[in-house]
């Protein structure tokens, strides 16, 4: 008894898909929107709230104590900054 001959399959027909260039571009869209928004909610909660005030001032005075490498960078930016 012999094997039936093999049947030579169709191939798939291709599945469209967007450029990975495209699909990126729009991802990154995203973040930025994402990130955008919650700089906003959180610039907003810190300035308009008054635990967001209290906690930028505990902040700020927890940073005055500090002496370390990262408190020069953190002073060097802070300085950077001037006041209208």
């Amino acid at each position: 008894m012999t094997a039936p001959p093999a049947r030579a399959h169709a191939p798939a027909a291709p599945t469209p898909m967007a450029p990975v260039g495209a699909t990126r571009a729009w991802l990154a869209l995203l973040a930025a929107v994402v990130s955008a928004l919650t700089i906003a909610g959180l610039a907003r909660i810190a300035v308009d709230t008054a635990s967001g005030q209290r906690l930028d001032q505990l902040i700020l005075s927890g940073a005055d104590g500090h002496q370390g490498t990262l408190a020069q960078y953190a002073q060097l930016a802070v300085e950077s900054v001037s006041t209208p």
